[in-house]
């Protein structure tokens, strides 16, 4: 591996290229077992500061990774080794164009936060996604991110220069300017959006606002003391907008309504799914102390108590646990009940001495089912290779005479 040679990096002066040739210098694996080409001069851009790596060629073969050492050697991961000599490269464009649009649309949204609510970015992350960043320095609230989003977009559709500049640190002091340069930093590559915004950064940038189309906060949630914003920027949030627009419109087609009153309809159809709700809670209660009574009087009657066995026809959870109960109130009465898709709930009075642990749960689990609870009460879900019924009257030779 060519080591402490510094790669020419012509992405910083100009992104928009995404072919050119140069001479390949070395191809080895490194010592992580990556097989990689060191250029003698590069427009693949190194992942740093939140912006993940170019992908493309080299001489046909595919840039699987790039990386940047403490010497200024670009490293480009490489799918197989080719030979050393001149060599024609091409960057993915739209992967490129992709970052561009996601890192110069975080540089306005995090000014507008500081503008909207002195919000300040501390950290920013770019994914294959959607596009984070994180905000301290006050509260966040709905009319801040609105605003922070207005703001953004007018400037977007301002098409405002974005300028490439080379300093010292006290030219990126003014108003503009956010954060500080550190210590012992003699020149400073910083991105400045027309009259907006100003930040050192090594990433790489649109040319003009106007190219982003559009910004999109997606949401926002608070995270370790500090709010996280989701967003997207440029054709994902148009893809974004246009995948939840087709949503829509079959909603609106199924509910055969206007795109405008699915609020409205839903709201309806929750209202009457709460009301049938209800109703269909107090049938059920209807229903399973009517079905308790029945099992009751067939139940099988062994050392003074009954036991009722049965496989219940509705394979509702919430049905058969409230039939349990049902049952477990009549005086002296064991539930051993199952539905055809694999539930088994068993109850018996707190005073009967029954344990189900080893004959419900255990067992179930033996046979590749899972299961819990304890004491007098257990539930359990078999498989579907397992008979129920058969379960159940395992369980009942187990525990008839205790």
């Amino acid at each position: 591996m060519k080591k402490g040679t510094r790669t020419e990096r012509l992405y910083l002066q100009d992104p928009y290229t995404v072919t050119f040739q140069a001479s390949l210098l070395s191809c080895e694996k490194d010592p992580d077992g990556r097989l990689a080409a060191v250029l003698d001069k590069t427009y693949f851009y190194p992942e740093s500061g939140g912006q993940p790596s170019d992908r493309g060629t080299i001489a046909g073969i595919e840039v699987v990774d790039v990386w940047e050492d403490e010497s200024g050697t670009v490293y480009h991961e490489l799918a197989k080794k080719i030979e050393t000599g001149t060599v024609e490269c091409e960057i993915d464009w739209r992967k490129r164009f992709d970052h561009m649009q996601q890192h110069t649309g975080q540089h306005i949204l995090s000014r507008a936060f500081i503008e909207v609510g002195k919000l300040e970015t501390v950290s920013f992350h770019l994914g294959e996604d959607t596009c984070t960043i994180d905000l301290e320095g006050g509260d966040l609230d709905e009319r801040a991110v609105g605003a922070a989003e207005t703001l953004a977009n007018n400037i977007i559709w301002e098409n405002r220069d974005v300028l490439v500049k080379t300093g010292t640190p006290e030219e990126t002091t003014d108003d503009l300017s956010r954060k500080s340069v550190p210590e012992g930093v003699t020149e400073v590559r910083f991105i400045e959006v027309d009259g907006f915004d100003k930040i050192g950064c090594c990433g790489t940038h649109v040319r003009r606002t106007g190219e982003l189309g559009m910004i999109k906060v997606l949401k926002y949630e608070k995270a370790k003391g500090t709010f996280r914003v989701y967003f997207e920027v440029g054709k994902r949030a148009y893809d974004d907008f246009a995948k939840k627009h087709e949503i829509i419109k079959r909603l609106a087609n199924r509910f055969t309504t206007a795109v405008e009153s699915i609020e409205d309809k839903v709201g309806k159809l929750q209202s009457e799914t709460q009301r049938f709700r209800k109703d269909l809670q107090k049938l059920s209660k209807k229903l399973a102390e009517y079905e308790a009574d029945r099992l009751h009087k067939d139940a099988r009657l062994q050392g003074g108590r009954m036991f009722v066995v049965e496989l219940v026809a509705e394979n509702r959870e919430d049905y058969v646990r409230l039939l349990a109960s049902c049952l477990k109130s009549k005086k002296d009465t064991v539930s051993l009940l199952g539905t055809e898709d694999g539930l088994v709930i068993c109850n018996a009075p707190s005073d009967s001495g029954i344990d189900f642990s080893r004959v419900v749960i255990e067992r179930a689990k033996s046979l590749g089912g899972g299961g819990g609870g304890k004491g007098a009460f257990a539930t359990a879900r078999l498989p579907a290779s397992v008979s129920v019924t058969e379960f159940l009257e395992e369980v009942f030779e187990n525990v008839k005479n205790t």
